[in-house]
């Protein structure tokens, strides 16, 4: 079943930017990077810091990225430990 969520994506230089511009602030935005499917290579924040008024500094960058919406077990594909461990909790 998917997982869908949305976020906003970018490339690795917007990915930094929003690191370096937050980098000395409480709230930091980190965008993560996508491992697999359509945007594998792409960074990723999602869509709900748009409401998080600690950001508010930042909303009008945040509004000219493009919305997706990405299933997460696409995305970031569990690890072999998390396989593990999920069917050991279904046993």
């Amino acid at each position: 079943m998917a997982d869908l969520m949305p976020f906003y994506v970018m490339n690795e230089l917007q990915a930094a930017r929003f690191r370096e511009l937050t980098a000395s602030d409480e709230n930091r935005l980190d965008p993560r990077r996508v491992e697999a499917g359509q945007y594998a290579g792409k960074y990723v924040l999602p869509k709900r810091i748009r409401q998080a008024t600690e950001f508010e500094a930042h909303w009008d960058a945040l509004d000219m990225l493009a919305e997706v919406a990405i299933d997460r077990e696409v995305a970031w594909p569990p690890t072999e430990e998390e396989m593990a461990a999920r069917r050991a909790a279904n046993a």
